[in-house]
């Protein structure tokens, strides 16, 4: 049986520091010890900017940018973390980088869903991190959705 744990949050958009702050997560979920790194790349983030492929960002910058972009303009950014056991990671078979990008792409609609955010308006970015007895960690962000998911995952 899955077990799955969900819990979302956000910072409230008026918040002087938000814009910073939100810009501050990216680069530390992305460049963090245990995170995973892209191939050839010093940080892991990856995720949608524009409709299409997912991607890998040449750097984490450049995605943290639009977070604290959207951040002035006063966009709700929405974090959430979802939280699987060691034994649901493996039985959704989320043993690798490239396994963990096409699980969060297949399933950021249905968050997006429900918080009421048209698939259109819905850019994201994720990194995550495996180390043993830590959580796997991805944040998605976007322009209405910033969403983080944490599995647990032995290594």
């Amino acid at each position: 049986m899955s077990i799955l744990m969900y819990k979302q949050r956000h910072r409230h958009p008026n918040y002087r520091k938000t814009p910073k702050c939100n810009y501050a997560h990216i680069g530390y979920i992305a460049t963090r010890p245990g995170a995973v790194k892209n191939e050839g790349m010093r940080h892991g983030l990856f995720g949608k900017l524009a409709p299409g492929e997912v991607c890998e960002f040449e750097t984490w910058q450049e995605a943290a940018r639009l977070v604290r972009e959207l951040s002035y303009r006063r966009v709700n950014m929405y974090r959430s973390i979802i939280s699987f056991t060691p034994e649901t990671a493996a039985e959704l078979g989320l043993a690798g980088h490239g396994a963990w990008q096409e699980y969060i792409d297949r399933h950021i609609l249905t968050l997006a869903k429900r918080n009421g955010i048209r698939v259109q308006d819905l850019q994201w970015v994720a990194a995550h991190h495996n180390e043993r007895g830590h959580p796997l960690h991805s944040r998605a962000g976007g322009r209405l959705l910033r969403q983080q998911m944490r599995a647990c995952h032995a290594l």
